[in-house]
């Protein structure tokens, strides 16, 4: 029996349209998108007399330890700019910024919850994925949209807004 070309066409197409919106969902590196307006300089005081200064510019992350003035090291930082992509359901959910330490796994609680973190929805047209960013309200009592055009590549590779990410474990 042979079957209709319509029929097989209706199999591929209905096959093959899964919408990877929640695909998108995990935790992205996004230190290499990330622009520091301006320097920023950041101190820790630890144990035994120890101060950790973060220097965060353009170039990237630099820690600087030292004991009053003198210097133990000067090193890149193990910190990474992420982002987290959490769905509630299929079109909505949490978008996080935050930063994670791959050499302090022992962190005291989930950065998720002190990050900042915005509500999203998806929005397809023409087969081109948007993810909409609700920022709340400005000063004035505006609503903050922003719209960001996506798109996956692979399960491990994202382009969103031209920049490129990559899918990663946390620590």
């Amino acid at each position: 029996m042979r079957k209709s070309p319509f029929i097989l066409l209706l199999i591929i197409n209905f096959g093959c349209s899964k919408k990877p919106s929640n695909e998108i969902s995990g935790v992205w590196a996004f230190s290499n998108n990330m622009e520091y307006v301006s320097d920023t300089i950041s101190i820790e005081s630890g144990l035994n007399g120890i101060i950790k200064t973060s220097i965060q510019t353009d170039s990237g992350i630099v820690i600087i330890t030292h004991i009053q003035d003198s210097i133990i090291s000067v090193k890149p930082s193990s910190k990474k700019d992420v982002l987290e992509i959490y769905f509630d359901n299929e079109k909505h959910g949490i978008i996080s910024l935050y930063q994670i330490d791959s050499n302090d796994i022992s962190s005291r609680e989930d950065p998720k919850w002190t990050a900042s973190n915005n509500s999203f929805w998806v929005y397809n047209k023409n087969s081109t994925q948007y993810l909409i960013i609700d920022s709340n309200f400005d000063r004035k009592g505006n609503r903050i949209l922003d719209t960001i055009k996506f798109q996956l590549l692979n399960p491990n590779l994202l382009i969103l807004n031209k920049d490129t990410l990559t899918k990663i474990n946390k620590p």
